[in-house]
């Protein structure tokens, strides 16, 4: 049997970007530009701090996955690189589908 995915949400009051103007085409919150500053924690600490800060969805099991160590992450970059980059020392994958991050093992 399966274990039950879990979903990262977000809360809309989480998320703020002045810098997306209206006139904007449409990007998704996964690969808007962000400041990143994370240190090397457990997965679904990240996540959340990803998540929450970008509108962007992670979805994952968390029962594999939350647990895991990933590497600290900074700079100015996407959240779905910020994901990738943390990671990379992992034998975790990541793949984009529309506004969400999906992550398994």
């Amino acid at each position: 049997m399966l274990a039950p995915i879990l979903l990262a949400t977000v809360l809309a009051g989480c998320q703020s970007d002045s810098s997306i103007s209206s006139s904007s085409p449409e990007i998704s919150p996964c690969n808007r530009l962000r400041d990143v500053d994370l240190p090397a924690q457990r997965f679904d600490v990240t996540a959340q701090a990803l998540a929450h800060s970008s509108g962007c969805f992670i979805k994952t099991d968390l029962a594999d996955t939350g647990s895991i160590d990933v590497a600290a992450v900074s700079g100015h970059l996407s959240i779905a690189a910020a994901l990738s980059r943390a990671l990379a020392p992992t034998q975790l994958q990541v793949i984009q589908n529309g506004d969400t991050l999906i992550v398994h093992s």
